[in-house]
């Protein structure tokens, strides 16, 4: 069944609804990143993506512990990588590097990133060093997960 096809009452398909991660998978933690209180890591796994929710500050103290956390479910198999940034208080130059790198590796693996409720002062860190054109931007996770379709 096509996704145009449900009504609305029928509720997210089963592709798009959040899933368990397999006994073999060891998702990362959620909470604050270790060593790291001004940045909360939320994890979600569905069939096609993982959504990443990060809450408080990608800066200097945090951005290696948020680059440990993608590395940490990398080998998995999924088309995408939604970052939700909604909670994204602010952003330095050390997490716009870790966003650079999280791209160029999404690049060269063949998976999709979609940054999604990039706002306020993220927005404004990314529009004034020119990067925003690079990053597939979305307004919500449901807009991001359609483009897997």
């Amino acid at each position: 069944m096509h996704a145009d096809d449900r009504s609305a009452h029928d509720g997210p398909a089963p592709e798009d609804r959040p899933r368990e991660a397999p006994a073999n998978e060891t998702p990362p933690p959620g909470g604050p990143a270790p060593g790291t209180p001004d940045l909360e890591i939320g994890v979600e796994f569905y069939d096609r993506a993982v959504v990443l929710d990060l809450r408080g500050e990608l800066t200097e103290p945090t951005h290696e512990a948020a680059a440990a956390v993608v590395r940490s479910f990398w080998s998995a198999r999924f088309d995408a990588l939604v970052l939700d940034l909604h909670g994204l208080d602010h952003l330095d130059q050390h997490g716009t590097m870790i966003l650079l790198r999280i791209r160029w590796y999404a690049r060269n693996t063949g998976a999709l990133l979609v940054l999604v409720g990039l706002h306020g002062r993220p927005a404004d860190r990314l529009t004034c060093y020119g990067l925003t054109r690079h990053f597939l931007l979305a307004p919500d996770r449901d807009a991001a997960l359609a483009l897997l379709d």
